[in-house]
């Protein structure tokens, strides 16, 4: 696990897991591929796939939010009510953006 980051020494004896988080990147890929994959909206932001990465439905809700403010995009959030304006048609247009 120390060879790949994942614990953190906190004395010369002791170690701690580290707090892994998904890049925005892998936000973004994973947003989209449930979207394209058939999942609604609100689907997407409750989707079980999310737990891999350790994240909460509050969590990804948040993520969805910040990351419209970038372009990827429009994600509007109010409890349970989940719309969001994609701006990519496919997952070629997604891939292209994100390699740029």
């Amino acid at each position: 696990m120390a060879d790949f980051g994942l614990v953190v020494p906190v004395s010369r004896t002791r170690r701690e897991l580290a707090h892994f988080r998904p890049t925005d990147r892998t936000i973004v890929f994973l947003a989209y591929d449930l979207h394209f994959g058939g999942s609604t909206d609100p689907a997407v932001v409750d989707h079980r796939d999310w737990m891999l990465f350790g994240l909460t439905r509050r969590e990804v809700a948040s993520a969805l939010d910040r990351l419209s403010g970038e372009g990827w995009w429009l994600a509007q959030i109010a409890g349970s009510v989940v719309r969001i304006t994609w701006r990519s048609g496919s997952m070629k247009e997604v891939a292209d953006a994100l390699a740029r």
